[in-house]
Formats: C-alpha cells, structure tokens, sequence
C-alpha cells in the first residue's frame, strides 16, 4: 500500500435526523480509480467507520465493490475519517456560523 496513493477526498454531508450515517464520501485511489458512496457511520461511542457500498437483492446483500486486503482497507478509511475529522474540526472552531455551507471555503465538502 505504500506505493499506492489516495487523493480527492470528498464528502456529501448527510443531515438525516437519527441516522448514524453522517457522510457519504469518494476517492480517487491511485491516481486511476474512482471509489464513491462510501458511508461513514458514526457509532454510539463516536467512533467513525466506512462501509462500502453493498447492494441487497433478495434476501442477499452483495459487495458494489471492497479493498480485498486489511492493509487496503485500512489505508482507505484511515485517509477518509482523517480528512472527516479535519473538515469537523475546522467547523466547530468556526465561530462565525453554525451553518457548514457559510462555514466550508472547499470545494470538496458538500452538504446534502
């Protein structure tokens, strides 16, 4: 994984009421592939973890797609909850505004 590279973080904010998906984030890995709807779910802890993209037929959920090995993966979710947290930080320290529209001057944060 070292010589791989994750670039292009960008995060469409979720404002659903009750639900634990705060985010819906994509990538581009290794300057050829783009990975997108990637939740990240806020647990009851706090805690923030990625989910890849799963589709259900039936009563069978199956992988869109998913890193095949632990390092991957974990390469991955580390870059995305990082830049996340990067991006919340900034918004709280932002006293101008509780709004994150008014709030975010990067292109790559969205709110939906």
């Amino acid at each position: 994984m070292s010589n791989k590279n994750i670039s292009e973080i960008n995060f469409k904010l979720v404002n659903g009421k009750g639900s634990p998906i705060v985010a819906i984030a994509s990538l581009v890995y290794d300057h050829n592939l783009y990975l997108g709807s990637i939740a990240l779910r806020q647990e009851a802890d706090g805690i923030i973890k990625c989910l890849f993209p799963t589709k259900k037929i039936g009563n069978q959920q199956f992988s869109i797609y998913n890193p095949i090995n632990k390092e991957t993966q974990e390469a991955i979710s580390k870059s995305i909850i990082q830049e996340f947290q990067n991006f919340m930080q900034l918004v709280a320290n932002d006293s101008r505004s509780n709004d994150i529209d008014k709030t975010c001057k990067d292109e790559k944060f969205k709110t939906y």
